[in-house]
């Protein structure tokens, strides 16, 4: 039975959490220990080192306070394009969905961002590197920690934003691509239909490497590349990958009152 969403006045309260015993005092033994628990971080720090960057396998997370779909927003795989990144900031930035819950990386790639070049200095494009593999090269290691990442979220949709250079031949306007899971093809249909994506086009067959091609194709989760063409005046660029973003959320129920939504339990 679904359940009514009523600002909290009808929920049961969550446990009260009792206060703990008095703090012990630091002696020789309990620091031995804490140094010891150290290690697992120092461990961590090591991989993070290895990897080149731990921020860019962290997305920010948005909860909202009712139970729904996820939708993770990758941006910043290819570091000169920076309307992604910029809208992808925006949106961490702001509150979260109506319903469930919104992921977001705004630098896959920090190294060529910071470069300003498609790819990191002395890699290949990561965007051709997915599934990835976890003793690879610096670029299929970054790429296996985003697959590995987006696996264990399982969201319900990825939108991958990126600029186009006119690689693609779709016209001068904004664009998604769209793999061959029938659920992708679903979704970009509905989102075309949307106020706010007059203008947006689609295409087929992102590919191969590239993180919708292979997660689409690997784990069955649907995911969509937003493409901005460079003929757009760059100060638009953001605000069109932003309506992507809000037409996902749209089709995903993400928008919606959550009158129809459950309680999240207490943690």
């Amino acid at each position: 039975m679904k359940i009514p969403y009523n600002k909290g006045r009808d929920r049961a309260p969550c446990p009260v959490r009792r206060a703990g015993p008095p703090a012990r005092p630091v002696t020789e033994d309990r620091r031995r220990a804490s140094v010891r628990a150290s290690f697992p971080s120092a461990a961590a720090a090591f991989v993070c080192a290895l990897l080149g960057s731990c921020a860019a396998l962290s997305p920010i997370r948005l909860e909202s306070e009712i139970l729904g779909p996820t939708l993770l927003v990758v941006a910043g795989i290819h570091g000169d394009e920076p309307s992604g990144v910029e809208a992808a900031r925006a949106l961490a930035a702001g509150s979260p969905a109506r319903r469930g819950r919104l992921l977001v990386l705004p630098e896959a790639n920090p190294e060529a961002r910071a470069a300003e070049s498609r790819a990191a200095p002395g890699q290949g494009d990561l965007n051709r590197s997915f599934p990835g593999r976890r003793l690879g090269a610096p670029g299929e290691r970054r790429a296996a920690s985003l697959f590995r990442m987006i696996r264990t979220s399982r969201p319900d949709l990825v939108l991958d934003l990126h600029e186009s250079d006119g690689t693609w031949a779709e016209g001068p306007g904004p664009f998604l691509v769209v793999p061959s899971l029938p659920r992708a093809a679903e979704l970009a249909l509905a989102m075309l239909n949307l106020p706010g994506m007059e203008g947006f086009s689609y295409t087929g067959g992102p590919p191969r490497g590239s993180l919708a091609a292979e997660i689409s194709g690997r784990l069955a989760i649907p995911a969509l590349v937003v493409e901005i063409p460079d003929s757009v005046p760059p100060s638009r660029r953001a605000q069109l990958h932003r309506a992507a973003v809000d037409a996902a959320m749209a089709v995903l129920g993400m928008m919606d009152t959550g009158e129809e939504g459950r309680i999240k339990p207490c943690r």
